[in-house]
């Protein structure tokens, strides 16, 4: 794979003086006829009105070397916004290579019942998105939601870069698949993404971005916060999450928001391919807080509906290294990872590969985590991962029944080493019924 280059373009083209678009947000503009390989649109900052009769203001195949660039001297300074508050997908681009999508805002409006514009982009290859704004209220999907950023690069040696994308406003928060919101990469992905820089606020969607179905996803340097059902999912043998932020105080939530979390995960590593076992969480903070008044929407259930980070019946030999974890809500462990085959039947083949290693963490919690409160009792649960390690890590959190759960599902397979482990927890560092723990140094704080 080579990295990520700038289209070489043959021509730029004006939108207002060669294209004869109205910088007021008047008059629709037209995409059309100038998606073309070799051209770049350049767009004089002002407002821009998409027509929103069609699903798509354009839809194209096969261009090469194709870029919307706004010339304003931030995002801001160019501003699409949907035809009378519809809604449509401003590019819907299908076997394309080197695109560039950069230096612009989106706005949904400020009704709840208002439009939204998108991007689908399925590239070969050298696919670029820089610079972006979401502003606005996100809709739910009956309400016209489009996935903002719907991206693939299906060349497997192929690579794209997501870079300094902002998804801000109010949001309808509702549950699993009735938003699009920021988007993600599919199936048809199969090369390599980078998503660097991304700060995302009340995502309604399945994860900001949703991927790990297919192909290789990096998130780096990102910034969540009150994203419903996951803020980072992700999940496959060489994909990573590394250097970010994660937050959920529902308290401290853009108060326009309106529905309700059905869950609220940090992070949702979930590959969803039996055969892609591995990948990395490092130097990830996650701070997860209980709600007292929602300012906003609110959540399901009793108690706050989200881990620290879930690690699906798919993901195995995941490490989780040099991350700090604060829980400070009741029923919400920092970390959990469901019994390979449990879920959908689509556990990696080989046992070996189920193991979760956690290594070089920092867990502080000041929720109650209660003795008896299945797969809620303690920091980290594993249930059935033969091959786990904990490993040079703390657990401070007093109202904890346990550090470490090994869980047994429907046989006793919980073997794992337990080493340099220190723990300030209610009842015991260990909870481990099946008697397959290899404990090394463990001590109390």
């Amino acid at each position: 794979m080579t990295p990520v280059t700038r289209p070489a373009f043959d021509r730029r083209q004006d939108a207002v003086a060669d294209l004869g678009w109205d910088p007021t947000g008047g008059d629709p503009i037209a995409l059309d006829p100038h998606v073309q390989t070799g051209t770049l649109i350049e767009v004089p900052p002002g407002t821009y009105c998409v027509p929103t009769g069609e699903t798509a203001a354009v839809r194209a195949s096969g261009v090469e070397r194709f870029g919307l660039r706004g010339l304003g001297d931030d995002p801001e300074g160019v501003r699409f916004r949907p035809e009378d508050e519809g809604d449509a997908y401003i590019l819907y681009l299908t076997d394309v290579r080197d695109v560039l999508l950069e230096n612009y805002a989106v706005d949904y409006g400020e009704r709840e019942t208002s439009g939204a514009l998108g991007h689908v982009v399925l590239a070969d290859d050298d696919l670029q998105v820089r610079r972006l704004r979401k502003q606005g209220f996100t809709p739910s999907t009956s309400n016209g939601d489009k996935w903002f950023l719907f991206l693939a690069v299906e060349d497997p040696n192929g690579e794209g870069l997501v870079d300094d994308v902002e998804y801000s406003g109010p949001a309808e928060i509702t549950g699993h698949g009735a938003s699009r919101g920021f988007g993600g990469a599919f199936d048809r992905h199969q090369g390599t993404l980078t998503w660097r820089n991304l700060d995302v606020e009340n995502n309604p969607g399945d994860g900001a971005p949703y991927v790990g179905t297919s192909g290789t996803n990096h998130m780096e340097n990102c910034r969540w916060k009150n994203c419903a059902l996951a803020a980072a999912r992700n999940g496959g043998s060489d994909s990573s999450i590394r250097d970010s932020e994660i937050t959920v105080d529902l308290d401290d939530q853009n108060p326009r928001n309106v529905g309700t979390y059905e869950a609220a995960n940090p992070v949702y590593w979930d590959p969803q391919n039996s055969e892609e076992a591995g990948g990395v969480i490092e130097n990830v903070t996650i701070r997860v807080e209980e709600p007292s008044d929602p300012n906003g929407a609110g959540y399901a259930g009793g108690s706050l509906p989200a881990w620290g980070i879930v690690v699906d019946s798919a993901g195995g030999n995941v490490t989780i290294e040099n991350c700090d974890v604060t829980c400070n809500a009741d029923r919400v462990p920092a970390v959990l990872a469901h019994a390979p085959e449990k879920r959908w039947d689509r556990a990696p083949p080989d046992p070996d590969e189920w193991g979760i290693l956690l290594r070089e963490t920092t867990i502080v919690g000041d929720g109650r985590l209660n003795e008896d409160d299945d797969l809620r009792n303690a920091a980290v649960v594993l249930e059935r991962r033969p091959g786990s390690e904990v490993t040079d890590t703390t657990v401070d959190w007093p109202d904890a029944a346990y550090g470490v759960a090994l869980v047994p599902w429907f046989d006793d397979r919980t073997e794992a080493l337990v080493d340099d482990f220190g723990y300030d927890v209610g009842v015991a560092p260990i909870d481990d019924p099946a008697g397959n723990a290899t404990v090394g140094n463990v001590y109390e704080r």
